[in-house]
């Protein structure tokens, strides 16, 4: 009786994807598409308003983060939403008296 080997992939730390979306990327396309129905549904111009814009980000999402790495719209984000001058030192109006 010999040991029992399984194969195992090789890249066990790479994120989860689905069609080359992350799955941060399909809840934002998610949340678009249903806010935009939830707005437009009930109206004549459905698949320009709802669909378009949708399809439209999904490609934007797919083409500007080819060869970007993992989690690249958080922390694009996080930089773009942090203040711009940080300082090592208490501003003037902010000293502690000894």
């Amino acid at each position: 009786m010999g040991l029992r080997t399984v194969s195992c992939s090789k890249c066990l730390d790479k994120r989860l994807q689905f069609g080359g979306f992350e799955v941060g990327d399909i809840i934002i396309l998610l949340f678009v598409l249903t806010s935009l129905n939830f707005l437009f549904g009930q109206t004549p111009l459905k698949i320009p308003f709802v669909w378009v814009p949708t399809a439209a980000l999904a490609i934007m999402l797919r083409f500007g983060k080819h060869g970007k790495p993992d989690r690249f719209l958080k922390h694009f984000l996080l930089s773009q939403l942090s203040p711009k001058h940080l300082s090592a030192f208490l501003s003037p109006g902010n000293d502690l008296e000894p």
